[in-house]
């Protein structure tokens, strides 16, 4: 701080004695502007996301690799029957899921 002494010393603090404040701002004024911000607020987001989901194209889904589309031609529907599976195993009720 000895380097920059612009640093070390606080700025000077304002002279707000002359300041008024109106006191014609009551809650409810505050309030009735507070929710007319909320409402633009909420119509400014609503014109965004509009503008976004018209802007952005779909993504097509990734094609799966060589190896993945060869283990699929291989693919069978199949239903495991828990009484003959591992004793640890937890089947699904429709016999789909492990």
């Amino acid at each position: 701080l000895k380097m920059f002494p612009t640093l070390s010393t606080p700025p000077q603090a304002k002279d707000w004695s002359n300041v008024s404040v109106p006191s014609q701002l009551t809650s409810g004024v505050l309030l009735t502007n507070v929710n007319q911000t909320m409402e633009r607020l909420e119509e400014e987001i609503e014109k965004l996301t509009e503008v976004c989901r018209r802007s952005t194209p779909p993504v097509p889904a990734p094609r799966p690799s060589p190896k993945v589309r060869r283990v699929q031609e291989y693919a069978a529907d199949i239903t495991l029957d828990p009484s003959t599976a591992h004793a640890r195993l937890i089947i699904s009720a429709d016999g789909k899921q492990v």
